[in-house]
């Protein structure tokens, strides 16, 4: 099950890949205050879950916005559990606390290794004008690795 952040929910639902999350991993996990910055209603299964150390909340949230600190948080009270966060602060404090990460590109590629999208690029294109930022180093082995 993949806890998410605030942005993944919003990229692959502008770029309308958000039911590749339900045919991936089935439910999601979700914290509360994700679900409120989301500000849609989440049209996936999905599970609400909040983290149940307000002490190591609260220091994440020193260091990273809301919705990164809950997933991080919730994402440590979990067994088998991947974070989805594409802020790179964000990624590099998951992977200090030893989770395992992914982000909207990520998904997208599982995706796409899973048989669930036919072509990649289209949807790295919509990415893009929704306003990610993809180096061009990871766009090149993208494009290489799924022409």
């Amino acid at each position: 099950f993949p806890s998410h952040d605030t942005s993944c929910l919003i990229l692959l639902t502008k770029i309308e890949a958000l039911q590749l999350l339900s045919l991936m991993y089935g439910k999601v996990l979700i914290p509360e205050i994700v679900l409120k910055e989301f500000k849609e209603t989440l049209s996936i299964p999905h599970e609400i879950i909040n983290c149940q150390n307000p002490i190591l909340l609260k220091k994440l949230e020193n260091q990273l916005d809301s919705g990164e600190a809950a997933v991080i948080c919730a994402g440590l009270e979990q067994k088998e559990v991947i974070v989805a966060i594409d802020d790179l602060k964000g990624r590099k404090m998951a992977v200090s606390y030893g989770l395992s990460i992914t982000g909207t590109l990520g998904i997208l590629v599982k995706a796409k290794r899973n048989g669930l999208i036919p072509v990649l690029e289209p949807l790295v294109e919509k990415l893009i004008q929704v306003g990610i930022r993809i180096s061009p180093e990871v766009l090149e082995e993208i494009r290489k690795d799924y022409p």
